[in-house]
């Protein structure tokens, strides 16, 4: 016994080719969560045939400022660089290879937005170092305070006797709570 339809006005067909367009979005959406990375053959000493989560499990032996270049989910012609901003916080960016020889090495042109780079070597110096110059300058700014500290009430004590005739403001990261 089918459903009665009882409007008449209503457009049941763009209803049905909707629901098969969401179907099909939600597959293509979960084939993607679900592909695996491509192991390529690139020599570099910053790229590793590692996964995202592969990265995250690597986050404690990793210094900030670390650098890993490794396989993009969204296809063998592109890369993720990944830096390493502080424990459990990581900057990725996405590395369009174009002018590919074969599928598993690297492009001849690599772009990150509208720049466009020769190899990884330059994508290291030009784009990622004055990134990680910029990090460790933070790190060594004098309110910078690492988000351990803050959550420790006796010595935000501590540093209000010393520092009783004013207010002081620290710089931490982001997600940081403080008690």
């Amino acid at each position: 016994m089918g459903l009665s339809r009882r409007d008449a006005f209503f457009d049941y067909a763009e209803e049905e080719a909707e629901q098969r367009r969401q179907e099909e979005e939600e597959a293509k959406a979960k084939a993607r969560a679900t592909r695996a990375y491509v192991n390529r053959v690139i020599f570099h000493p910053h790229f590793k045939n590692i996964t995202y989560n592969q990265l995250i499990a690597m986050n404690p032996t990793l210094e900030v400022g670390a650098i890993v270049i490794r396989p993009s989910r969204q296809g063998t012609d592109h890369l993720t660089v990944s830096l390493k901003v502080d424990d459990g916080i990581f900057k990725h960016i996405d590395v369009i290879e174009k002018d590919k020889p074969q599928s598993f090495g690297l492009g001849k042109t690599l772009l990150i937005g509208n720049e466009s780079f020769e190899d990884l070597d330059e994508i290291v110096a030009r784009h990622m170092e004055p990134m990680v110059s910029l990090i460790r300058e933070v790190y060594a700014y004098k309110y910078y305070c690492d988000s351990q500290v803050l959550t420790q009430p006796e010595m935000l004590k501590y540093d209000a006797q010393l520092h009783s005739k004013y207010w002081r403001t620290f710089l931490s990261q982001l997600d940081s709570s403080i008690v």
